[in-house]
């Protein structure tokens, strides 16, 4: 039973008991600065929505990191900085081997913390910048360690790239977190993008929002009939997620007609805006990487009053086209936005990472920070697991 029906026909006091004592349908693990910020963003969509079906944890190793979140409790937060190794109060400094050498010492508080809050099947999401130190090195820890102790729970990674103008230590890190992850259901990769019109801040304020958006369009519970609902994507991610990458791309129209078509004349024009828009859409993706998708999924949101029953048909057979006709399951939905806007979330499933441009670029960059022995060692770690 989902939380929003549980809470059917009761009181306020009602509701916020059951809330207390209900065990989350997705549980959501923001992992450093980055990831707990986007977790953050993500939990304020799921409140303003009113579904409240994700359970947030934090896990930081710097007391700096996202210090005051506005929509995870402390109670939710584990802070890995102990007063008497107060050098872990700093964070890692960058550093993934030390990041893993702490996630294993701690691995017994999150197993406890994610028992408590999950039910079995339900997945769990591991979001965070593979670049930096506490999640770049931590997440692949905590994928194995997920995977285990919580064989039946999907185990999701949403990891941010850096930008190629970030430097290389960021990028060596992105590469040997990549070369750790090994244990998920589906790995979903972001690119971290200058803006170049705003401040640093501003800019990954602003990608933080859109990758949260993203994901929230993609994976949240919608309780609507043409919605693409979470097992949806789960059984998507989980037959071609283990095959190659998963990369998204979201894009917003406020110049398709919003109102419900009247004549045959404005019923075409409506299909043919939203092709467009969805061959927009998808026109971010480099060709090769099209072409090399196992999968696909679409999700369109809008404060419409009209769903033409042939227009799930002809958007499907469009990204099908796209795809290359290599017979790639592609799944659609749609859900009422409040918004009065036209938004087309897509995801690509099972993507040859031989065909990703910034993977190739990467790949090896891990010697400039990291020498072969450590890697070894680390690798040996992870194997006791």
């Amino acid at each position: 039973m989902t939380l929003l029906n549980a809470l059917k026909g009761k009181k306020p006091e009602q509701i916020e008991n059951e809330r207390n004592r209900h065990l989350a349908d997705m549980v959501w693990i923001g992992v450093g600065n980055a990831g707990m910020k986007l977790l953050d963003k993500v939990c304020s969509l799921d409140i303003e929505s009113n579904l409240h079906e994700i359970y947030p944890i934090g896990i930081r190793t710097s007391k700096f990191d996202c210090q005051s979140p506005k929509n995870i409790e402390q109670d939710q937060i584990i802070d890995l900085g102990e007063e008497k190794e107060r050098r872990l109060a700093k964070g890692t400094g960058g550093d993934q081997s030390l990041a893993q050498k702490i996630f294993l010492k701690k691995k017994d508080v999150f197993l406890e913390r994610i028992g408590q809050s999950t039910i079995e099947s339900a997945p769990l999401f591991l979001l965070g910048s593979l670049a930096g130190g506490t999640a770049g090195g931590g997440i692949p820890v905590l994928a194995k360690l997920l995977k285990k102790n919580f064989p039946n729970n999907p185990v999701l990674i949403a990891g941010i790239l850096p930008d190629p103008h970030e430097g290389s230590t960021l990028q060596a890190n992105a590469s040997r977190s990549l070369l750790f992850l090994e244990e998920y259901d589906a790995l979903i990769l972001f690119e971290n993008r200058a803006i170049r019109s705003a401040t640093i801040e501003e800019g990954f304020d602003i990608l933080n929002d859109e990758f949260a958006e993203t994901l929230y369009s993609l994976f949240a519970v919608r309780p609507e009939e043409y919605a693409l609902n979470t097992q949806k994507m789960l059984n998507l991610t989980k037959r071609f997620g283990k095959e190659g990458i998963c990369l998204t791309h979201r894009c917003v129209s406020e110049e398709i007609m919003l109102e419900e078509p009247k004549t045959d004349e404005e019923r075409e024009v409506l299909k043919s805006d939203m092709v467009r828009l969805l061959k927009l859409n998808l026109s971010h993706y480099p060709e090769e990487v099209l072409r090399s998708a196992r999968g696909g999924a679409y999700h369109i949101g809008s404060n419409r009053n009209f769903l033409l029953h042939d227009l799930v048909s002809l958007l499907s057979t469009t990204v099908e086209d796209l795809l290359g006709g290599n017979g790639a399951l592609v799944v659609p939905g749609f859900w009422r936005s409040q918004d009065y806007l036209i938004e087309i979330v897509t995801t690509l499933v099972g993507v040859d990472s031989s065909k990703y441009e910034f993977a190739k670029r990467i790949n090896g960059k891990w010697k400039i920070l990291y020498e072969e022995d450590e890697i070894e060692n680390s690798r040996g770690e992870l194997l006791k697991i």
